[in-house]
């Protein structure tokens, strides 16, 4: 295991605490008693979370990227270069995930179909976040990135519980 971080130790060890203390926490710390940041990574859940994020980081780079070049180069409605740049996104991210984050030996039919459900469910909320955001004097660039930080909470728990299960 690598050494665990000197911000730590000193935390644990810190000078307010009373002899006893610390001493109980130099001998938890020895018998590797805390968890390292390579212990919370090992999760199962955590491993999944963070694969979902690169995964999610392309298709999101996808996405905004069709928006990106269809509302400054095409000169479309911001909905309508989100809306197709979530599509494209939302296959992108399906065929990652099934892949790299979860592994899924369903069907493929079967798992997309499911996938799909659950991302009509970020669709919808996408469009309405972007269209409030923008109705609220946001740029659509900036109404497109609270939006998907929004819709990224539910696409994981969705894509977790529902379409790879």
């Amino acid at each position: 295991q690598p050494p665990m971080p000197t911000w730590i130790i000193a935390h644990l060890l810190r000078a307010n605490m009373g002899p006893s203390a610390r001493r109980r926490n130099l001998r938890l710390l020895r018998r590797g008693a805390f968890p390292t940041a390579r212990d919370v990574t090992a999760r199962p859940i955590m491993q999944q979370a963070l694969r979902f994020a690169v995964a999610g980081g392309v298709a999101t780079l996808v996405h905004y990227a069709i928006l990106y070049a269809l509302v400054e180069g095409a000169h479309a409605a911001p909905l309508l270069g989100s809306s197709i740049g979530f599509i494209v996104g939302v296959v992108v991210s399906f065929f990652l995930n099934r892949r790299f984050t979860f592994t899924q030996q369903t069907p493929l039919l079967a798992s997309f179909a499911k996938y799909a459900l659950v991302y009509a469910v970020g669709f919808v909320l996408n469009g309405f976040i972007l269209q409030t955001l923008i109705a609220f004097g946001w740029y659509y660039f900036a109404a497109q990135a609270g939006a998907t930080l929004i819709v990224l909470c539910w696409n994981f728990l969705g894509a977790r519980f529902v379409a790879f299960r």
